[in-house]
């Protein structure tokens, strides 16, 4: 099993596969963390957690 997050850590998916490919971003954000991108479809996801506050996203400049 493989579980992966959002970058805030507010939702998690687990899933059985691996993925075909990862997509990388250069935002400052993505760069600063290393994020690399996985997309799967919805019957490839076995569970999805939400966390506190997994319902809004602000972005804030600093």
């Amino acid at each position: 099993m493989i579980e992966t997050t959002c970058h805030c850590g507010n939702i998690a998916i687990t899933t059985n596969k691996l993925p075909e490919s990862v997509t990388t971003c250069n935002c400052s954000l993505c760069y600063r963390i290393a994020a690399l991108w996985a997309y799967y479809t919805a019957n490839q996801v076995v569970n999805i957690r939400y966390f506190d506050g997994a319902n809004t996203f602000k972005y804030v400049e600093q």
